[in-house]
């Protein structure tokens, strides 16, 4: 990921997952979120580091 922020939906076509799912490892404390004008995006540093830590050795896309 080249952006420094991208959206639940963003994140969850990244991970192969649903929004319902990105959410929930948002209340988890799994990956942080940031509200911006009432958008909630997630930080592209915390998916990257969430794939790393859960699948190592894999490569986020």
């Amino acid at each position: 990921m080249d952006r420094k922020f991208c959206t639940v939906g963003e994140a969850a076509h990244a991970l192969h997952v649903s929004t319902r799912t990105i959410r929930r490892l948002v209340d988890q404390k799994l990956l942080r979120r940031c509200m911006v004008l009432r958008q909630v995006l997630i930080p592209t540093v915390d998916v990257e580091a969430f794939v790393r830590r859960t699948c190592p050795g894999a490569e986020p896309q």
